[in-house]
């Protein structure tokens, strides 16, 4: 699928390894993936998520994965500009995965308990508390499984970082043997003069 996340990654003006994190934490790879809440497909887009963004057929591989990056840039661009770029990625993970009525729970139970709404930090303390009765009750959109979008995020981040580690390592080794290669040129070049 690699060719179809760089295609609407670039599309939608987000990293592909972004788009490839999300779609293996959300389904390992699998078109046909499904999920008691109904989500579906590769990137597991809502009903109402796929209706958003455009797409008819969420286990269509290329449909499910145009969806999600549009998605993805959507949610990115609704973080607040001035915070650190991996913030902003956090926070619009754990959205994605929660969705954006209980993201706002979260965000405004935060804000009652004296925490910073768009700090991960802070919100990532707060969303398990959207599945306590106590504070389920003071939640406009209901009780939500909190701790759902905070192990995704971790997931997502981290597989997100092995993947542009990789990348790199992969660019260094080919910048390496392209190097070695010009180098072993010149040498011979030299040796015939």
């Amino acid at each position: 699928f690699e060719k179809l996340f760089k295609k609407y990654s670039f599309q939608n003006n987000i990293p592909w390894q972004l788009a490839a994190a999300v779609a293996y934490q959300e389904s390992h790879l699998d078109p046909e993936a499904q999920s008691w809440t109904g989500v579906r497909g590769l990137m597991q887009l809502t009903e109402e998520t796929a209706q958003h963004v455009g797409i008819d057929d969420r286990t269509d591989p290329e449909q499910s994965i145009l969806g999600g990056s549009k998605y993805l840039r959507i949610l990115l661009a609704r973080q607040s500009k001035s915070l650190p770029d991996r913030e902003r990625l956090a926070l619009a993970l754990a959205t994605y995965n929660v969705g954006p009525a209980h993201m706002l729970d979260a965000q405004n139970l935060a804000e009652r308990l004296g925490k910073n709404p768009n700090c991960w930090k802070d919100i990532r303390s707060v969303l398990p508390k959207l599945a306590d009765p106590f504070y389920a009750q003071m939640l406009k959109y209901g009780p939500a499984r909190g701790d759902e979008p905070v192990e995704f995020v971790d997931r997502v981040l981290s597989y997100l970082d092995l993947i542009l580690n990789s990348s790199l390592k992969a660019d260094r080794r080919q910048l390496y043997v392209t190097q070695r290669q010009s180098h072993l040129g010149q040498h011979q070049l030299s040796s015939h003069d």
